[in-house]
Order: C-alpha cells, then sequence, then structure tokens
C-alpha cells in the first residue's frame, strides 16, 4: 500500500506541477478554448493535497524527522517569511510558478510546526485568535471560495479596490461565515455523535 500510494502521489503531485509551470497550457487550451481563464484551474490543482499526503507518511515512517533543517526552531518562521515575500509578489497567469512555490512553503511551514511543536512560531500560535481560527478552520476551507466569489462581485460593483482590500475583506467574510457555519451547523452534529459512541466500561479491577 505505501508503494502504491507514493506512486499516485507522484503521479498527481507531477502533473499539477505541469500545470502549474504552464507545460500544460496547450492541451488546456485545446480542450477549453483559448481565451479560457486558467487562474481557477491551476487553483483547483491537487498540488496541495498531494503534498499534504506526502507530509503524513513522510511522519509515519520518520523521514521528516530526520530532515535536518526541520528540527531547528527557525525553520518555521523561515518557511512563514518565504510564504509571506512569495504572496507579495506579483505574477501573472496562466504561469503558475509562483502558486507552487508558495503551496510548497505552506507544506514545508505546517511540517516544520509539526516536527516540533517548541518551533519558533510557538507562542505566536498558541495566540487566543489562532487557536479560534483552528477550531473554525473547516468551515474556512469550505466557504472561503464562496466568500472570494461574493468579494469578486463587490469589487466589479466598486466596492472594493485592489488586491490587498479583496484579501482583506475576504479573509473577514470567511471567518464570519465559518463561526456561524461552526456554531449553527457543526456543533449540533458534533453533539449529536455523542448518542451513538459505545459506552466506555469501566477498567476491571
Amino acid at each position: 500500500v505505501p508503494s502504491s500510494a507514493s506512486s499516485c502521489l507522484l503521479l498527481a503531485g507531477g502533473s499539477s506541477l505541469l500545470a502549474h509551470s504552464g507545460l500544460l497550457t496547450p492541451m488546456l487550451e485545446s480542450l477549453f478554448g483559448p481565451a479560457v481563464h486558467l487562474s481557477p484551474m491551476l487553483g483547483s490543482t491537487l498540488l496541495p493535497l498531494t503534498l499534504g499526503c506526502a507530509m503524513a507518511l513522510a511522519l509515519e515512517r520518520g523521514g521528516a524527522r530526520r530532515t535536518i533543517w526541520l528540527k531547528h526552531t527557525w525553520a518555521a518562521p523561515i518557511c512563514l517569511a518565504l510564504l509571506v515575500a512569495i504572496c507579495s509578489l506579483p505574477f501573472a497567469w496562466p504561469s503558475g510558478a509562483l502558486i507552487a512555490s508558495a503551496q510548497l512553503c505552506m507544506a514545508a511551514l505546517v511540517a516544520s510546526c509539526v516536527v516540533r511543536e517548541d518551533n519558533g512560531l510557538a507562542r505566536l500560535l498558541h495566540t487566543t485568535p489562532l487557536r479560534r481560527l483552528g477550531t473554525v478552520s473547516y468551515g474556512v476551507y469550505l466557504l472561503h471560495m464562496l466568500c472570494l466569489q461574493g468579494i469578486y462581485e463587490l469589487q466589479a460593483r466598486g466596492y472594493v479596490s485592489g488586491p490587498f482590500a479583496r484579501f482583506a475583506a475576504t479573509a473577514l467574510l470567511t471567518y464570519a461565515c465559518a463561526e456561524l457555519s461552526y456554531r449553527f451547523l457543526e456543533s449540533p452534529f458534533l453533539r449529536l455523535r455523542n448518542r451513538f459512541r459505545a459506552p466506555v466500561l469501566p477498567s476491571a479491577q
């Protein structure tokens, strides 16, 4: 199973990198037309999922723990700084090199935080706002694209201007929607699951 999983990850990750690099652009344009806007397609490639699965396999096998640079406290801050720098650079579609680079930095950032819990970002990650963001993170994952599309509509009507304002508005709207989702959808279902759990029997003395 591990070898099969590795082969699938290599196939998915490799095809995603080819899409991000623009090498698949002629084929995509032949399938979807030359005027297609490829940014949503590139943003939906399997590279983030592939990197996450590869990181999980590496951690299970102990490979990431043997990676020297991940063991240093400065690994997580450096990954975060690189991620911020990459996301601050201007980029043009359909070239997705910066998007792929940002996703690689995200995977390295998560790995550096998992491998060593007392990493250089530990204090920041344990602050109340970020801990709360982790609690509602599933809603953020599900709803952020819907919120982004709503902000795009507001931007088209002149209510939002510029990429930084669009990012801030999307982040705030996504968090608000994730909070509502957690309180009124996720929490009731989480409480409901306790009804179907088998009772814990007391251990025999």
